[in-house]
């Protein structure tokens, strides 16, 4: 919310505004919105979680060996 406001803190005495405005946007639309966020947030952490513990290793296919590999016909 504050980088929609072009802030990187909350203004001195402006917290429980800030509070409010954050409050009203997770509850609208039923509840959707602090859906989305929630599900971001979760799936931002575990993609965290998961690439700590795996290592990437590159490697060129062509698209018959990414097939064959994905199993995909």
């Amino acid at each position: 919310m504050l980088q929609q406001f072009g802030m990187n803190e909350i203004p001195e005495g402006m917290e429980d505004t800030f509070d409010k405005i954050v409050d009203n946007y997770l509850k609208e639309n039923n509840g959707k919105n602090y859906v989305k966020i929630f599900e971001d947030v979760y799936n931002s952490k575990s993609l965290d979680v998961i690439k700590s513990k795996i290592k990437v290793t590159e490697k060129e296919v062509t698209v018959d060996e990414f097939k064959k590999a994905a199993k995909v016909a």
